[in-house]
């Protein structure tokens, strides 16, 4: 799992890392098959969002439908040294740990097997 935000240049240097890794694959003799899926994260829904997704897959680099949002709520957990489930200021706190949870279960159907 190899995460990224869905901004030009972290999207430029996700396609470099499956670069580097499928050559490698080939260097061995072994044909390509992505061993690996990219989370997008901090992300906000909307347009810049698909339009990351699409332009990674266009490149033959697997996505993860779930993915985890930007939030306050992760500065919050860190200021307060404690997990983002347990930050009490911040309403969203909750949903964020879900979005963990959603790629958790996602990453587990991937190579079959189940939280």
């Amino acid at each position: 799992m190899i995460p990224a935000n869905p901004e030009v240049m972290s999207l430029d240097g996700m396609r470099r890392t499956f670069d580097v890794l499928r050559d490698e694959e080939e260097r061995r003799g072994k044909p390509w098959q992505a061993k690996v899926a990219t989370v997008l994260t901090m992300v906000r829904l909307g347009r810049k969002l698909e339009q990351a997704k699409a332009a990674l897959e266009a490149l033959g680099i697997p996505v993860l439908e779930n993915t985890v949002r930007a939030s306050e709520a992760f500065k919050d957990a860190s200021s307060q040294g404690v997990l983002v489930r347990d930050v009490k200021t911040n309403s969203l706190a909750g949903e964020c740990w879900s979005d963990y949870g959603a790629v958790v279960e996602e990453s587990l159907g991937m190579i079959g097997e189940r939280a």
